[in-house]
Order: C-alpha cells, then structure tokens, then sequence
C-alpha cells in the first residue's frame, strides 16, 4: 500500500498592525518539504520519528512570543493541487488577523476527530525557526501534550488505511508569553 503524507504549511498572525506600521506577512516555511508537499518519511513513526525543521520570518512588532502547532483533521482529503508534490505552491499562502486590540489566540474550531501532534508554544520572537532531530525544544519553548499519546513532545503521525493524509502546520504570533502550567490540557496553549 503506497500512502503520502502531505505537510501543509499555514501562516497565520495573531497580532493587530496598522497599514501605516504593516510589515510583510508572517511566513512559515521548512527546508525539508514544500508547502501541500508530502512529508518526508523521517519526520514519521515509520522513519526516524523526529520533528520536522520549520523556519520562519516576517515576525510583526510588538510580538513577544510564537506559537508552533501541527494537526491533523481526519477525512480531510488533499485537493487535486494539493497531490502535485513537485512544486513548491505559495499562492495558497492563508492570513489572518484578529480585530483591533485583541491578543487572544482564536478559538479554534475543536471538532472531536482533530489530533494535535506538535504544540511547542512561549518560543521567544527573535527565534527563527525549529530545527529538526529532536523530540524536545526546552531551549526553544515550551511544549504542549498532544493528543496522540498525551505527552508534551512531537508526536510522528503514522500514515495508517489508505490514501494521503493532510497534517497542517500553524504559527501564531502573540504579544505575551503564556502562562501555562505545563502539564495542563493539549487544549491550553490554543485557548489562551
């Protein structure tokens, strides 16, 4: 059985600018895989297991700490443009911002199906990105349980039954640090 897994990278800003102060968007991207491009072996159960590298630029003023997730939507199927892996496709790039003043990370739409695999969150603004081969970012941040074996750590997903499954990759830029008991919920770091 030949399954794929596709790493889909989303950009999303947390942080209210101006047009006047506007900077370019916060943008995130890895070196070992393009955005809708399958995930490289390694980063799952049937390889190595290790997190995947992720970078980042464009940080808005004011921020003072980021927020990394990766989850997975179960039967949510890769579009006909997501199955092409050759090219890199950034014109589907999403953005958003939340209205004036506010901070709050949104709450997400949380339906039962949703596995959170990564949450790696109070990583400090002037970081630049994750690097790979560790299941641990102590150093970087502070991790978050996720939902496939409750422990604050990356969970490699395993491509089980057929077909490409969908894994999302979300950044969040936020202007505090949160403060979180790092044994509290996988949904903790997302709702505050």
């Amino acid at each position: 059985m030949n399954t794929h897994i596709i790493g889909s990278i989303l950009s999303l800003t947390l942080l209210s600018a101006t047009a006047v102060n506007a900077k370019p968007s916060l943008e995130l991207t890895s070196p070992a895989f393009s955005d809708k491009g399958a995930l490289p072996v390694e980063f799952t159960c049937e390889g190595e297991g290790i997190s995947p590298p992720l970078s980042w630029s464009g940080v808005p003023d004011g921020t003072q700490s980021l927020v990394v997730i990766m989850d997975h939507l179960p039967n949510q199927h890769p579009t006909n443009n997501e199955q092409n892996t050759s090219k890199p496709d950034s014109a589907d790039n999403k953005k958003g911002t939340p209205p004036q003043g506010d901070t709050q990370a949104p709450k997400p739409n949380q339906p039962e199906e949703l596995k959170w695999y990564w949450i790696v969150y109070n990583i400090p603004a002037q970081a630049s990105g994750i690097g790979s081969g560790s299941k641990e970012y102590q150093s970087v941040g502070s991790f978050g349980s996720n939902t496939v074996n409750d422990r604050n750590e990356y969970a490699p997903p395993c491509s089980k039954g057929p077909g490409q499954k969908v894994y999302t990759f979300h950044l969040y830029a936020l202007s505090k640090f949160l403060d979180i008991d790092s044994s509290a919920s996988v949904s903790a770091p997302v709702s505050a």
